[in-house]
């Protein structure tokens, strides 16, 4: 009977010690957060460059898109993770709303801002556009920030800010 008990505890101990850590779900969450990164980095730099004066905004423009693009594609390729399904689907949520205000509403800007002939009614629905795209952008980023927490709660470690 003795050796039954130390059999299953010793089972129970090695099942344990094979699943993943809290340290596997740390390096796991910043890979998710290095792949977000390089798309804020990107997004970051076309909206800088919208102040810039003579800034070729197609070029900025174009890089953020393929930016966003491979980023979807490394985010899709990141392994599942336990109880990680709802953040790395955030991600991607987040990645691909990204890349569509960039290719719509991002886009409509520069062709209205490069119109030489532009009305109040353009500068208008430029503004529209910004607001627009700000308010999707919220919306994802909420929630990307409430499955990051959620993932860092159950596996019971801090986020940084």
């Amino acid at each position: 009977m003795k050796k039954t008990y130390l059999f299953l505890i010793t089972v129970t101990l090695l099942l344990y010690s094979c699943g993943p850590t809290k340290n596997d779900a740390i390096t796991w969450n910043d890979s998710i957060i290095t792949i977000e990164d390089e798309v804020n980095n990107a997004v970051e730099k076309f909206t800088n460059a919208l102040d810039l004066e003579g800034a070729d905004l197609n070029k900025e423009l174009d890089n953020a898109i393929k930016v966003t693009e491979a980023a979807a594609i490394k985010m899709k390729a990141i392994p599942d993770f336990e109880n990680g399904a709802a953040f790395k689907a955030a991600g991607l949520e987040s990645i691909n709303l990204y890349s569509a205000v960039l290719k719509n509403e991002f886009k409509q800007m520069i062709t209205l801002s490069n119109n030489p002939e532009a009305t109040e009614a353009d500068f208008a629905k430029i503004k529209d556009h910004l607001t627009t795209a700000s308010d999707k952008i919220d919306v994802v980023d909420n929630k990307f920030i409430a499955a990051q927490k959620e993932f860092a709660s159950k596996w019971g470690f801090e986020l940084e800010k």
